[in-house]
């Protein structure tokens, strides 16, 4: 019966075949050829009308919207059969309202290899999309933004070696540790006006953009992964065990620490360290570990959003990690508790992190990239907070100065790396 439908809608459209490449031989193939997706979705609406999908692409702003009943039945044949694909062979250009359509159709696969390109918005929309498979075996290289949405598609994406190399970059695996892909972009780093508990002077409100690419540790540095690297443990609470935050670690340690990760895995060391004479001379451009820069901190831990407490909308809990309530005294195992948009763990809570920058008021000019080498030279910067910190409100521009001697059992640090 099911079969016989399908049939039925091929022949009144005159527009369904099967797709012999790419799929599976005993998939049904719903094909819409020569038309743009939206075309498919509202031109079609009086010969569809039991068995419409509503089409994107031939949809002017401004037209009336195609009544979401309409597309009801061709949608519920579809997502009543998990070997069903959505074929549609002559898309060349997806939009963003386009994906989101798309994304309406559940458990079915999409065929889109005519697609030879696609922005960071589609992609977005795209991975909401609750489907089976996407097959995308036109696309060229993507930019990290777009390669980094798409690589959050639950099902599986089939595309070319190129596209899925470049998916396959967004998680970094290490001995020891994760690390997640960083995408260039901007964002408004420091404390907006209309932070209710008003805003520091050193903290105010600039636009900054991130040209770079990098990786961002998933966790903090643990225990495990130091004792590994360094042959020894500083931490208070080793008892918690190798998967907690190593602390009691001063920012010297750390960029130590830093130079010898990147020799155990051959990479070019970043800093070079005589005694408290410290120089970072390649600055980002440096491939090896480093701490990140106040800046690359507080992008990743924003975890592309704009949001600037670490509760979620609704009030309750928090973006990624835990923060004390006033019953834990001690650090826990990192990544037990929310992840941000990045994958990110505990950039609120556990531990507090270093990062290379000096203590300095902000400069509220567009900023491209900013190192502060020039701050105050007694006192580096903590972000993200500790277990200690309480948990009601706890923003994400927050920062806590210290001298970079440092050592304390809620101080610890996370590392990343530049990609070129």
């Amino acid at each position: 019966m099911l079969r016989f439908l399908l049939l039925s809608l091929c022949f009144s459209l005159a527009s369904c075949r099967h797709e012999s490449s790419n799929t599976s031989p005993q998939e049904e193939v719903f094909s819409v050829e020569g038309k743009s997706l939206v075309q498919i979705i509202a031109h079609s609406s009086k010969q569809l009308e039991k068995a419409s999908i509503y089409e994107v692409m031939g949809v002017q702003q401004g037209s009336p919207n195609v009544a979401k009943t309409e597309t009801e039945q061709l949608k519920s044949t579809l997502e009543n059969n998990p070997k069903q694909i959505l074929y549609l062979p002559e898309v060349k250009a997806l939009s963003k309202n386009s994906a989101e359509i798309i994304s309406t159709f559940k458990g079915v696969s999409v065929s889109l290899n005519a697609l030879p390109h696609m922005d960071k918005a589609t992609a977005d929309a795209l991975v909401s999309f609750s489907g089976r498979a996407l097959y995308l075996h036109g696309l060229q290289r993507l930019d990290h933004a777009t390669v980094l949405s798409l690589s959050r598609f639950k099902g599986e994406i089939h595309t070319t070696s190129t596209i899925s190399e470049q998916i396959s970059q967004t998680t970094l695996r290490g001995n020891g540790y994760t690390a997640k892909l960083i995408a260039p972009g901007r964002f408004s780093m420091g404390c907006p006006k209309e932070y209710h508990k008003g805003c520091a002077d050193d903290s105010r409100y600039h636009e900054v953009s991130m040209p770079n690419a990098f990786y961002m540790m998933q966790s903090e540095v643990t225990q495990g992964l130091y004792a590994k690297v360094m042959n020894k443990n500083p931490s208070q609470f080793i008892s918690c065990g190798d998967a907690c935050p190593v602390e009691r670690v001063s920012w010297y340690a750390a960029l130590r620490f830093a130079n010898a990760l990147s020799e155990q895995e051959g990479l070019e060391k970043c800093y070079k360290i005589t005694g408290e004479d410290v120089n970072w001379d390649l600055g980002t451009s440096c491939l090896g570990w480093r701490l990140p820069t106040e800046a690359e901190w507080e992008y990743a831990a924003r975890g592309e959003s704009d949001q600037f407490t670490n509760t979620n909308p609704n009030g309750t809990g928090f973006l990624s990690g835990w923060v004390g309530d006033g019953v834990q005294d001690s650090s826990v195992e990192a990544c037990k508790n929310e992840r941000n948009g990045y994958e990110l763990c505990d950039m609120a809570g556990n531990v507090f992190e270093w990062v290379w920058d000096k203590y300095s008021f902000y400069d509220q000019s567009p900023q491209t990239d900013p190192i502060m080498n020039f701050g105050d030279p007694a006192n580096r910067l903590l972000r993200g907070g500790g277990y200690g910190t309480e948990q009601t409100d706890f923003p994400v521009f927050w920062r806590v100065k210290a001298p970079p001697k440092t050592t304390a059992n809620n101080v610890g640090f996370r590392l990343c790396r530049t990609i070129k």
